[in-house]
């Protein structure tokens, strides 16, 4: 009996970490960063095309470790926040949505497009981007000086 609840309760310890390992990168305790971006991409193409605002589409997979890595420091930076919130951000996962990183080109992940109201690519960001090269993404993207 001792063995089995031993074994028992290892396996569950494993479960669980194998579970909180492989989570969505959308998942975390930021909902400030977290409200900044949708999966719904059909919607988010129509907001975009209706409000004019250019989008940031980031292609991630939920086992893609520089995907979370990107996701627990770079979009957290509250710079990076405050500059995506002047476009629509939409998170596609590759497993998902392969349609979606066929029709942009993706190749590997995570892959950060920048995209015009009506979807045509301005300018994309491939691997992990610190904090100062998605800006510097993000401002090009919106014919700006890089910062």
């Amino acid at each position: 009996p001792g063995f089995r609840r031993g074994l028992v309760w290892s396996t569950l310890a494993v479960v669980a970490a194998a579970f909180l390992a492989f989570r969505s990168p959308t998942s975390g305790s930021d909902p400030e960063a977290e409200a900044l971006w949708t999966d719904d991409a059909p919607g988010a193409f129509a907001r975009a095309k209706a409000d004019g605002l250019p989008m940031v589409i980031d292609f991630y997979a939920d086992w893609c470790g520089p995907c979370k890595q990107m996701e627990r420091t770079t979009l957290r930076d509250r710079a990076v926040m405050a500059e995506l919130a002047k476009f629509v951000a939409i998170k596609v996962n590759v497993d998902h949505r392969p349609e979606l990183a066929e029709r942009y080109g993706v190749r590997a992940i995570p892959t950060t497009v920048v995209a015009d109201p009506s979807g045509k690519v301005i300018d994309q960001g491939v691997g992990m981007l610190d904090a100062r090269a998605y800006l510097a993404l993000l401002a090009t993207a919106r014919g700006e000086p890089s910062p």
